[in-house]
């Protein structure tokens, strides 16, 4: 089946998103986001390709897909952990308690334009790709803009 990056799946309308979810059996509300729809494609894209190749194990955990849903306090669903991701003007919050910061980094490069040369602040202190984000952290990717003088 045709593969699509999350780009292409945003400049497309959302009867050519249901008609693309339908060929991976997916069902959307009458009024579904275009943000939700293209997640639920792009993670049956990856359901389908882990299908088709053999699974190899490997002792680190990376990020492959992530679901996130909004709560609001008095929500039932509001008992998962989720942190405060930065970079530049582009945030979010996100569950991704227990993650190091190299794998929050490398998943959310494109969605939140991490740059590379970007140094990683947890809770306003800088820290290495190697930690371990923990509940109530935030987490920012910041990159120095210049230098005076």
């Amino acid at each position: 089946m045709l593969q699509y990056t999350v780009r292409e799946l945003e400049e497309m309308t959302r009867v050519d998103l249901r008609d693309i979810a339908e060929s991976y059996g997916i069902k959307f509300k009458s009024k579904e986001i275009k943000d939700n729809m293209i997640s639920m494609i792009i993670k049956a894209q990856k359901e389908e390709s882990t299908e088709a190749s053999p699974v190899v194990e490997n002792k680190s955990i990376k990020i492959t897909s992530l679901n996130t849903t909004f709560h609001s306090k008095e929500d039932d669903g509001y008992d998962q952990p989720m942190i405060t991701v930065s970079s530049g003007a582009s945030s979010g919050n996100y569950p991704v308690v227990g993650k190091k910061v190299c794998e929050v980094a490398s998943f959310f490069t494109e969605i939140l334009n991490i740059s590379p040369a970007a140094k990683a602040i947890v809770n306003g202190k800088e820290v290495s790709e190697e930690y371990i984000l923990e509940k109530y952290d935030t987490l920012e990717f910041t990159v120095q803009a210049g230098r005076k003088g």
